[in-house]
């Protein structure tokens, strides 16, 4: 059996401990600069876990609800700082409890104003993909 590069990243993920993924969890490409993955779960004392982060630079893994139409509000409900490199099991807590069926949606930041805090405001910048779409992943509420 030949290995793609994607089987050979689910096979890595499986390796570390992740477990069994979900259909929404996000893992980027080979040769990436940035990577996050986070499998549906039920938030537990209203923080989640994202099961994997990878980032080039220090920056923020930040956490947004849906709107109506299921794409994310752009209104940060949680986020933690992280210093460059692969982080597991990062916990963060969520400035709301989310409703059972809930999508919410991660996405990553570069850390450009070096504040240890993320603020919407600020000029902190979205890390794209190669396609110029946000580097961000969604995930159900359970």
């Amino acid at each position: 059996m030949t290995m793609t590069s994607e089987t050979s990243h689910l096979v890595f993920a499986n390796a570390v401990g992740v477990g069994t993924l979900a259909m929404n969890a996000h893992i980027a490409k080979p040769g990436s600069d940035r990577s996050a993955l986070i499998c549906d779960q039920q938030p537990n004392s209203q923080s989640i876990i994202i099961d994997y982060v990878y980032l080039k630079e220090n920056g923020y893994v930040v956490v947004y609800q849906s709107d109506a139409h299921g794409k994310p509000t752009g209104i940060p409900i949680g986020n933690v700082s992280l210093e460059a490199g692969d982080h597991r099991d990062i916990n963060v807590a969520l400035n709301e409890q989310p409703k059972s069926g809930e999508k919410l949606w991660v996405s990553l930041y570069k850390n450009a104003d070096g504040k240890p805090s993320f603020d919407p405001g600020e000029v902190n910048i979205a890390l794209w993909s190669k396609d110029q779409q946000p580097a961000e992943s969604a995930f159900m509420v359970r």
